[in-house]
């Protein structure tokens, strides 16, 4: 009996984004005092009766009609504009999927379980409890490209071109590749020490993704948008909860979410960015 392990990137990062949003507007929110101001000397929003009566009485000129104003021309720009790399990456993982899917459409057999077997991620394979192929090796990088439905490639799809579009306009198309593929592979990594005799295949792209999003948080720490430099593990301990949380409680679609991979990619993340940016990347 096989099972499935799913990774799901957009949980996470949406419940964490949610968390860290009511967190720093807890730390923001204002005290004021009996004086209209709170306790950064700024004023709220009452209005005195003098600030009334210094209003300027309503204009006697005439009103312009909509049909005075200029006509706006369309914009030919598309509505979403992503990076090359992004829509290289999200083209390959859309090919494969609908490729697989269309397949099976026409055939008897089931070509997406049949990838998934031989080019998932099986840690079984990698301590002896099960066959290696010769392609195997390559399967710490070739899991990344294989979903286990619509609503696993679309959320993944949805979560790359959020933080793999911002990530490719800092660092550019190479650093961006490196940092998605080198976080798969580590989330691979993480995934087979916690668990090495697993007969599971693991698939799903969100170990990279959680890469790129981790590069983004800390280039937002770096800047200092995300706070003094002793929220970063804070930070850091919020993800990894809410990772460990989502693996007990299992995917949307009642699927196995491989919660070690989420962490090991993000953790990947972090310490390839890390390395980008101390050499001045």
């Amino acid at each position: 009996m096989w099972a499935l392990m799913e990774n799901y990137s957009t949980l996470h990062c949406t419940l964490f984004m949610c968390i860290y949003e009511i967190w720093m507007s807890k730390d923001n929110m204002g005290q004021y005092d009996g004086n209209g101001k709170d306790k950064n000397g700024l004023e709220d929003n009452v209005v005195s009766l003098s600030d009334h009566k210094k209003r300027k009485k309503p204009s006697n000129k005439p009103e312009i009609s909509p049909s005075d104003l200029p006509l706006k021309q369309p914009s030919s720009e598309p509505f979403i504009t992503l990076p090359k790399g992004v829509q290289a990456l999200l083209g390959l993982l859309l090919f494969v999927h609908i490729g697989l899917w269309g397949l099976s459409q026409f055939s008897t057999t089931d070509y997406t379980y049949v990838a998934i077997l031989n080019w998932g991620f099986i840690p079984a394979r990698f301590s002896g409890d099960f066959y290696f192929l010769p392609i195997t090796v390559l399967t710490p990088i070739t899991y990344a490209l294989f979903h286990g439905g619509w609503l696993h490639i679309i959320m993944n799809s949805v979560m790359l071109m959020a933080f793999g579009s911002g990530f490719e306009k800092i660092f550019g198309v190479k650093k961006m590749m490196i940092v998605f593929w080198g976080s798969t592979v580590i989330a691979a990594l993480v995934h087979f020490l916690l668990d090495p005799h697993s007969m599971s295949p693991m698939i799903g792209a969100s170990g990279g993704v959680s890469g790129l999003f981790a590069g983004m948080i800390l280039v937002m720490h770096k800047t200092g948008r995300l706070g003094p430099s002793k929220r970063l593990f804070p930070v850091i301990a919020v993800f990894v909860g809410i990772s460990v949380v989502f693996g007990f409680m299992g995917g949307p679609d009642g699927s196995i979410i491989a919660w070690a991979a989420h962490i090991g990619g993000f953790l990947g993340g972090l310490g390839i960015v890390h390395l980008l940016l101390k050499k001045g990347a």
